[in-house]
């Protein structure tokens, strides 16, 4: 909306674009005690916005966590466009399916089932050069009351990470 405001009347309103803030749970920041990066994007419920969110980072490594309830879509979108240098950690009621399509894709990936085993597996290995990555591509109902519930127990989990 400020890029059309700015293309049509010339005008750049810079209190709005100094007071933006990025939505909770929209690859929102968030730094665990010892500084490493970890990124909420739990409203990434469809393969288009984890795509996106993987693109974003995608000049690092990523420790991606995946999965939940997928509903049936097929995934192999998702995999033919994820670099060869990301971690999967799959969660959720899909995780044998996105192991298999981990398999098929030669992508390195490890079946954690729920996301504290994952977050506990990516705090083992994570690096201060390197991403971790919650963008489920996935409805969150499986093991969630709702997005908001499983983006506010990924914050919680990072913060317990010594």
């Amino acid at each position: 909306a400020l890029a059309v405001t700015k293309v049509l009347f010339d005008e750049i309103d810079y209190e709005a674009i100094n007071n933006f803030r990025v939505d909770a749970h929209r690859q929102e920041e968030i730094r665990d005690r010892g500084g490493r990066l970890w990124i909420n994007d739990s409203k990434a419920t469809n393969i288009d916005a984890t795509i996106q969110a993987v693109a974003t980072f995608d000049e690092r490594l990523i420790h991606l966590i995946l999965g939940g309830d997928d509903k049936g879509v097929e995934l192999d979108a998702l995999f033919e466009v994820m670099p060869k240098t990301i971690r999967l950690y799959a969660i959720g009621s899909n995780t044998q399916k996105l192991m298999a399509l981990a398999q098929k894709y030669k992508l390195q990936a490890l079946a954690c089932h729920t996301l504290d085993k994952a977050v506990d597996a990516i705090a083992q290995v994570l690096t201060y050069e390197e991403i971790a990555l919650l963008s489920p591509a996935a409805a969150s109902k499986d093991q969630f009351k709702s997005y908001i519930d499983r983006g506010e127990q990924f914050r919680d989990l990072i913060k317990k990470i010594l």
